[in-house]
């Protein structure tokens, strides 16, 4: 997985990659969003994202999260994609 962005009190981890894990796609990497809530000690599932990544580094801006970059496959990948969430 990347970094975490914190949104509203709660921690959002995207993505992630894997040689064998249960629930990647095909190029070994993850789509998933995993929001922790400190404060009720719970994960819970976020919006699904267009494409799996590893190695991002997602960003807060102005109630969005901005995703670039990463790899789109385990082991060493790149992309130059962007994507865009609006939580609210």
């Amino acid at each position: 997985m990347g970094k975490a962005v914190f949104l509203d009190g709660e921690f959002w981890v995207f993505g992630g990659e894997t040689l064998n894990g249960a629930g990647a796609n095909p190029r070994g990497t993850y789509d998933r969003v995993d929001i922790y809530d400190p404060v009720a000690r719970r994960w819970r599932a976020g919006p699904p994202r267009r494409s799996g990544r590893h190695g991002i580094f997602p960003v807060l801006d102005d109630g969005r999260i901005l995703i670039a970059g990463g790899g789109d496959r385990a082991g060493h990948s790149m992309t130059t994609s962007v994507e865009v969430l609006r939580p609210k």
